[in-house]
């Protein structure tokens, strides 16, 4: 290359910018060797004609940059065959290429003459929760047009089988093209992970959906991860903020349960602080283990044990046994089986208690003489049944001449005139079914009447009612349909049924064995006499209460 080529170059190269990158030509400054993939050159040294193509790193777009004299014209076949040295097919502006060939076209910087097809970005993947991953307190509307804040629907319960999530996957973007006419692939998108907690199942091998495995309170763990839980947890207490709680499952409370607010479990609840005018319906195990208290408007209602510190002014339905820790003041507690209250204090102070098989106490009353009021032995149920079934084998003969009679008569009319109408033709079959069947009837009457009366038996035989240290004037205890009212102290001492009688007994010292307690022993201490009450004064003796009618003293079938 000549001196005046390089001088006439060097001028060029010096010029104001052409037109940019969407124009064409880029300023050679903009690009470098790391710019391009591959750069070639073909020149024709006759000339002083220098054509250099390269290609971007990313493959999608060529560049084409022409060193000539000023003014000088560019054969097109030169530029072609250059293009084609490179492998550059795809994308040509053909047009562009014709201006940068022609006298006046771009010269010395690089022009872009071809574009591929830049590959699609591709779509993330994402999933879809078919439960509130952060539930918020909802208010509920009543029927009279009120709001009412305790009914918020904050637990997310779900059943076995439950759809809890779906899972789309990424999707690959649209496949491009470099200008050299290779395929570029599409960028997929960033996939969503769905992960298994447990009590989760997925549904499918390729993990789209995920369900429920079993029934629960659903979750959404800060890592993603989605979780079934068999129990409701209320980190603190269980007021307007968390509104009623009523779930299939167990509930544990690390707070109190103010007053006015429900608590449904179908399985165990747990309640770490106070339970003050509160509902508590529990399907399983109850435990309280501070106290129950209030002003009497709170009722808990359990299906198996229950377990509560102290309980003040409140109600409690226990279907099975009842452990009260500490003390039950003007308490309500009715249970299935027996009430202990055999810790700390260990006291039944006023109100009413009612077991069916025992009630066991450090204290019974107190020295105040507070009227307290114990039931055992006391099954409603039995009573009524043993009573409907008595009522009808009482009358079982009279009934067998009706029905027989009945039947003599719709014989005597089907033989008589034209026959029996289709109504009355189905009475006959069905009394000549109930007679068939009348003897087998009123033996089952008999033996579920005398299973009734064994388990009376055995109840009695059982019940008892048991004050490990002091039971008080005031006290007034009824057994089945007997009642003893405590007339003076007495210490260590139980009441049972004896032949027939209520007694007071205290244990002999070998297992399951009492004996009877004089009527002049007194409370136990020295000196004989009843404490609080003045000297000879008999204590008092059973006395005995009618029932639905019947005498308190009828005997058992």
């Amino acid at each position: 290359m000549d001196r005046g080529y390089e001088e006439n170059q060097s001028s060029y190269e010096g010029e104001e910018r052409l037109p940019d990158h969407e124009g064409g030509a880029i300023p050679s400054g903009e690009l470098t060797e790391e710019d391009f993939l591959s750069t070639s050159e073909l020149s024709d040294s006759s000339r002083n004609i220098r054509v250099m193509v390269s290609i971007s790193t990313d493959a999608l777009e060529a560049f084409v940059t022409i060193r000539t004299p000023p003014r000088t014209p560019v054969p097109r076949e030169m530029v072609d065959e250059a293009l084609k040295n490179e492998g550059i097919t795809y994308g040509l502006d053909e047009e562009k290429i014709d201006q940068l060939c022609q006298r006046n076209g771009t010269r010395g910087h690089p022009v872009v003459v071809a574009k591929g097809e830049r590959p699609g970005t591709g779509v993330h993947g994402r999933i879809d929760y078919h439960f509130e991953v952060d539930p918020r307190p909802k208010t509920v509307p009543t029927g009279d047009g009120r709001v009412d804040y305790r009914e918020t629907g904050v637990i997310q319960q779900v059943k076995e089988g439950d759809l809890l999530a779906v899972r789309t996957p990424a999707k690959r973007g649209d496949e491009g093209m470099s200008v050299t006419g290779i395929p570029i692939k599409g960028k997929s998108g960033k996939e969503a992970v769905l992960m298994r907690g447990s009590g989760t199942v997925f549904a499918d091998e390729e993990k789209f959906e995920l369900r429920a495995s079993i029934s629960g309170c659903a979750k959404l763990h800060k890592n993603g991860e989605v979780e079934v839980t068999g129990e409701f947890i209320v980190e603190g207490d269980v007021n307007y903020s968390t509104g009623n709680i009523r779930f299939d499952g167990t509930v544990i409370v690390r707070g109190d349960v103010k007053s006015g607010f429900v608590v449904v479990g179908s399985k165990d609840i747990e309640i770490k602080g106070i339970v003050e005018d509160a509902r508590i319906h529990c399907g399983g195990n109850l435990l309280v283990r501070g106290g129950f208290v209030g002003s009497g408007k709170g009722v808990c209602k359990v299906v198996g044990e229950t377990h509560i510190r102290f309980l003040e002014n409140q109600t409690v339905f226990g279907n099975g046994d009842v452990y009260i820790a500490e003390e039950i003041v003007h308490g309500n507690v009715v249970s299935g089986g027996k009430v202990y209250v055999k810790f700390g204090k260990g006291a039944i102070i006023g109100g009413q208690v009612i077991a069916r098989k025992a009630i066991e106490a450090k204290i019974l009353g107190n020295i105040h003489y507070l009227k307290t009021k114990l039931q055992v032995a006391k099954v409603p149920w039995i009573d009524e049944m043993l009573d409907s079934i008595e009522k009808v084998l009482d009358v079982r003969e009279s009934m067998r001449e009706r029905i027989q009679t009945a039947v003599n008569f719709f014989v005597e009319q089907k033989y008589k005139s034209e026959g029996l109408s289709g109504e009355n033709e189905a009475h006959l079959t069905n009394l000549y079914r109930f007679l068939g069947n009348y003897d087998k009837w009123l033996s089952l009457l008999a033996e579920k009447q005398e299973a009734l009366t064994e388990e009376r038996r055995k109840l009695d035989k059982e019940a008892y009612v048991k004050a490990e240290h002091q039971i008080y004037p005031g006290v007034v205890i009824e057994f089945d349909n007997l009642i003893k009212q405590i007339d003076h102290e007495q210490q260590r001492v139980a009441l049972k049924l004896v032949d027939g009688n209520l007694q007071l007994v205290r244990p002999t010292g070998f297992e399951g064995e009492f004996r009877p307690v004089a009527e002049d022993e007194g409370d136990g201490r020295s000196g004989g006499k009843p404490a609080g009450k003045p000297a000879g004064k008999p204590a008092g003796k059973p006395a005995r209460k009618a029932v639905g009618g019947r005498s308190a003293g009828r005997s058992r079938r």
